[in-house]
Parts: C-alpha cells; structure tokens; sequence
C-alpha cells in the first residue's frame, strides 16, 4: 500500500496513555491519541486506519465508540483495554465486534504488537478485496451495454471514442476506423453495429488475409460453373451482410483492382457474384479499418483517393495504448478475470509494484493485443494459490525477463545516453517525433491535415516527419 494504516488510541489523556502512545511509536506504529467520540469519526474520515484500541474506563462512551465504527467501518479491527477483565462492559465490547481485549498494564507486549501487525495485515488485504470488486464493479458497468462494454478504459480519450461511436452508430454512412495494430478497432466496429440496432448480421472480413485471386469470390459469391472448382453457387459475404455490417479490416491492403469493385459497391449499392450477369443489391454498412496511412498510400498510388474519400465520410481514431495508460489497470483486471478460468488459477488483485510496472511499459507494438497476452503469460508463472500478480511474473519472455523501455532509473537516463552521438541524437530526435507527431494526431482526432495544422506545418511536411519516423523506428 501507498500509505501505511494507523492506528487510534481513544482513551482521556493522562500519563498513562500517553506512555503507552509512546510505545506504540517505537515500535514503528502511525499511532494517534483521541479523547472525544466526535473526533474518532473525524479521524477515521481524514486518515487510513485499520485498529482502534479503545480504553474502556468510560463504559457508556467507549461501547458508543465500539458499535459506531462496527456499522460503519467493518474492516477495522477494534481492540478494547481494561484495567479489570471481570466487567461486563468486557464481554458487551466483545458482543458489539471488539476483536480482543488486553488487561492493563499489558504485560505480553510481544502478543499485543503480534495482533496489531495481525489486524493491519488484515485490514490490508480486506482493502485490496474490496478494490477488487470495486474493478469488477467498473467491468460490470461497462458491460451493462454489450458492444460498447468491450471498448474498456476510464481514461478521457476513450470517453471521447465512445460518445463518438453512439454520435454515429445510427448514421447509414461509411465509416472508416483508424488505429495502430492490436488497439481494438474489430471491437469499435461491432460497437458500431450493436448501436445502430440493425436487423443483420456484424460480418468481419480480413482484407491481408484472403488471397487477391478468391477476394471477389468470398465478398461477392460465384454462380455453379463460374471457376475451376465452382461445383454450386455459393453466397457472398455481401449477402450475409444484407441489413447488417460489412467490416473490412485492413483495407489499405487490398489491390488496386479490387479497390475499383468495391469503389462501386459503396456507390451503387450493388454488387455482381462471379460468373452472373444479374447485379444484386446491398443493404448493409460498410465499415472499414486501417492500420496504414491511406493518404500517404494515395500520393504513392497504392490506394484511389475517390475510394478514400468514399469509406471516410466519417472517420473514428482509437488511440494506442501507450497514450492512455490510466487505462492499463482496468485492461489488466478484466484480462485477469478472462484468464483465470483457463488457466486454472484464483489470482484478484494486482500488487502496486506490479502495476508500475505495467503502466510504465511502452506498449508500442500490438498495444491493448499485447497487454492481453501479457496477463496471460503471467497467469501462467502464477503458483497454484497465489491470489496475487506480482512483478516476477511479468515480462518473461523465452525464459528471460525483459525490462520494459522506460522502466529505467532516473540516474541512468533514457537508453541513448550511452550511445555515440551521432546515434544518441538521431534517438532523441526519433523519441521526440513519435511523442510530438502522436500528441498532435491524438489532438485531431487522427485527421493528419488538422493535426499538420495545429504544428504549424503544411500537411506534406507532417506526412514527411511522420515517414521518417516510422522509417527510423523499422
């Protein structure tokens, strides 16, 4: 914990009790002396506590106390002290949640500071349940819808993504979703779908993963006869679509041929199957995503500007994860709940240094992908009834734990301090393209010809730096 609990010590002020505050501090104890009820209350609100020791010498006032923290502060431990252990407001202490009582003067100190040690241990693990289901309490808050449940994060960012997704769910126009490998955008896109309550059917297709020669095939059908191999008619994806969504992931890829057929799809809103003279008509949405930059693949004549102009009429940005880090422990906790199931394993809670840890990777490379198949793998170092992640299970990969980039001591600095100069300034220059050229997109949306504008460049000149970054980063 970030803060270490204290302890409260309600008795009237006397030498006495301030002999045995005294001791309670040498012994390393946050320990504090209070006289007043009201001011327990107050302590308990302004400060981290996990055990109350209440002097019992006023009966009627220190049962008050007792019963007051126990219905409002459960996980706090109570101990009461007594100067004669024969009383029965002792065994009325104990009926109202006093964990124990010690007879003063105390004469086991070793025992009473074992139970103390005890009770904030507990206190702290009861702590870290509660922040627990606090977390799945925040899951179960983002599933309350279904689509939009599974684009997580609290962070401002992601906010903005999900007003925009409900903005635009309704609207029957092309959208295109831009964003880095492994940042989610397949579930953007079914997002999306399940918003605009369309009657069909969510239809993803991989355009990098269908070969060019069957592309036409798969998204249009083919008539019996139309090919080698064409034994039946057969749908096309277009058709399963029909009144639903039709996602095409990574459309950058797709060849200039093809780019021309479905140029045409979006415009007329019909499609021909292979081997027909009869056009069909589509009814669902087009939806695309990019992990490319399509306008600089439209100056290199590897993409048709009219294609582009037509998937983009509205374009949704869905930030990497390495620029919202605030959200890399509600990711991690769902990952968690994902994977246990699986891999046999009962973990619930994430240890603050393991967490650091996380939120101080880079995460440069399959984002929020990447982040899952971590928690997965260290699920996987987890020891048979160990309830929490900790640091040694992170980062291992072929047997040797991998430091993450900026994991680094403020007394080393970054890595190309130690580098030759000119390599340390072709570094330096590259860390602050990426920073800079990523701040100002995030800024705009993912639109480069807002975000050129708001650094004061010509949109060539962003597409240049933009080039030279990810050039020098392969």
């Amino acid at each position: 914990m970030s803060e270490e609990p204290s302890i409260l010590f309600f008795a009237k002020a006397s030498l006495t009790s301030n002999a045995f505050l005294s001791m309670l501090k040498k012994q390393g104890f946050a320990a504090y002396l209070v006289e007043q009820s009201s001011q327990v209350l107050n302590m308990l609100m302004q400060r981290t506590v996990s055990t109350v020791i209440v002097s019992m010498d006023d009966e009627s006032e220190s049962l008050s106390v007792i019963e007051t923290i126990t219905s409002q502060n459960p996980a706090i431990a109570i101990l009461a002290t007594t100067a004669s252990p024969e009383t029965a407001h002792v065994s009325k202490a104990l009926e109202l949640g006093a964990r124990d009582y010690f007879v003063q003067p105390i004469q086991d100190w070793m025992r009473f500071y074992h139970i103390l040690r005890q009770s904030q241990h507990l206190w702290t693990q009861q702590l870290e349940l509660i922040q627990f289901h606090t977390q799945m309490a925040e899951l179960q808050e983002f599933r309350t819808r279904e689509a939009l449940g599974q684009i997580k994060g609290r962070s401002e960012a992601i906010h903005h993504l999900l007003q925009e997704i409900q903005n635009i769910a309704t609207l029957d126009v092309p959208t295109l979703i831009i964003g880095e490998s492994g940042v989610g955008k397949e579930r953007v896109a079914k997002a999306l779908h399940a918003e605009s309550s369309r009657e069909g059917r969510f239809v993803a297709v991989n355009c990098a993963a269908i070969s060019p020669d069957l592309f036409e095939a798969e998204l249009f059908g083919y008539k019996k006869g139309a090919f080698t191999g064409a034994n039946t008619s057969r749908e096309g994806l277009c058709k399963v679509a029909n009144h639903g969504t039709l996602f095409l992931d990574e459309v950058g890829e797709l060849p200039l041929p093809l780019q021309a057929k479905l140029l045409r799809l979006l415009e007329q809103k019909e499609y021909r199957p292979v081997g027909s003279d009869n056009s069909a008509n589509f009814t669902g949405r087009i939806v695309t995503a990019t992990n490319v930059e399509l306008e600089e693949a439209v100056m290199a004549g590897r993409f048709r500007e009219d294609l582009y102009f037509r998937i983009s009429v509205q374009e949704l940005f869905v930030p990497p994860l390495r620029e919202r880090l605030e959200d890399v422990q509600l990711l991690a906790y769902h990952f968690i709940e994902q994977f246990n199931q699986t891999c046999h394993r009962e973990v619930h809670t994430i240890s603050p240094s393991a967490l650091r840890l996380l939120e101080s990777y880079d995460w440069h490379q399959n984002n929020v992908r990447e982040l899952q198949r971590e928690i997965q793998r260290a699920l996987v170092r987890v020891a048979d009834g160990q309830t929490e992640l900790l640091p040694e299970h992170l980062f291992w990969h072929r047997g040797k734990q991998r430091i993450p980039k900026n994991m680094g001591s403020n007394e080393s600095g970054p890595e190309w301090l130690d580098l030759l100069y000119a390599s340390a300034k072709k570094r330096a220059h590259l860390e602050f393209l990426r920073q800079y050229l990523h701040h100002n997109l995030q800024k705009a949306n993912g639109n480069k010809s807002q975000a050129a504008k708001n650094c004061g460049l010509q949109a060539s000149n962003f597409s240049r730096l933009w080039r030279e970054m990810i050039d020098g980063e392969e």
